[in-house]
């Protein structure tokens, strides 16, 4: 078990901006999903979506057989795990924590 001074829960961040997710995605990705996010109103297949608009194949992934879904909810998702990251990036840097998971 842990000290109450050894562990810190936290849910105090932001989504984070796009210009943060373009440190580890390409741009064309990034834009393409921030898009997405703003169009979508229900569930759809993501790979396709992907192939076509950033990848430019001719042939993509039938969407019968994709595992990676699209929905509503999933840029704020996606950019709240991001916020959480650089949050825990954050209070590594300023030594307020030793480690982060």
């Amino acid at each position: 078990a842990f000290a109450p001074y050894e562990v810190e829960f936290s849910s105090d961040f932001e989504l984070a901006p796009a210009e943060v997710v373009k440190y580890a995605h390409a741009k064309d990705y990034v834009d393409m999903v921030m898009s997405l996010g703003s169009r979508v109103s229900d569930t759809v297949p993501f790979t396709p979506l992907v192939q076509k608009a950033v990848m430019q194949v001719s042939r993509v992934k039938p969407a019968s057989a994709c595992d990676t879904l699209f929905s509503p909810g999933s840029l704020n998702a996606a950019l709240r795990a991001v916020g959480a990251v650089t949050h825990a990036i954050d209070r590594l840097v300023a030594g307020t924590c030793k480690n982060a998971f």
